[in-house]
């Protein structure tokens, strides 16, 4: 059986335990773990992360002699739970968000307002990188630029939900969403949703 126990601290939030007990929304996941082992947890954590190797769902650290070494992305066996409410309110954010970088992207490829009215200078999006001027001007289908997004997100010390970054990367998002639905574990059958929509 495995021994779980509230990490809670003044300054931190813990997703499983309240003051008061197991959340709710954990009481299931808890009830599971509790019928497991250490040594059971750990060969399941030791599974996943060998089929992400084994899968190539990794990236690549390279060192300062040059020499990849690859890793696979960080993963916890034990998932963390968003409730219905709690999503809802994520999810109107993150499609919010999404709209307004395409609309931002629209423009720059378009018209390019938000430079014609200073709001962004012109020479930091012809410095940018990620600019590629040779579609400048080329209408896409249905004005989508940005077609696949994951975001990842944070919590506050009281729990609330923080957007910490949008990556646009469309391989790692994909191959992270499909192989994790794969994963021999039975946390995940009672907490996926289908992967959203902003459009």
């Amino acid at each position: 059986m495995t021994k779980l126990a509230s990490s809670l601290t003044h300054s931190g939030w813990d997703e499983m335990f309240s003051k008061e007990g197991v959340r709710d929304s954990y009481s299931q996941v808890f009830k599971t773990l509790q019928k497991l082992s250490h040594k059971n947890l750990t060969n399941k954590q030791k599974q996943a992360s060998d089929l992400f190797m084994n899968q190539g769902i990794t990236f690549t650290v390279y060192s300062d002699d040059a020499n990849g070494i690859e890793r696979i992305f960080p993963f916890d066996i034990i998932p963390r739970i968003i409730t219905q409410k709690d999503w809802q309110e994520v999810e109107s954010g993150i499609k919010q968000r999404l709209l307004a970088l395409n609309l931002f992207l629209e423009d720059i490829y378009s018209e390019q307002n938000i430079v014609k009215e200073g709001i962004i200078p012109a020479g930091l999006i012809a410095s940018c990188p990620h600019y590629i001027q040779e579609v400048q001007g080329i209408k896409v289908p249905h004005n989508i630029h940005v077609h696949i997004a994951g975001i990842d997100l944070i919590r506050g010390a009281k729990g609330e939900f923080m957007f910490w970054k949008i990556i646009f990367d469309v391989q790692a998002v994909l191959v992270i969403c499909w192989k994790t639905e794969k994963l021999p574990n039975e946390f995940f059958r009672i907490c996926f949703r289908p992967i959203m929509s902003a459009w």
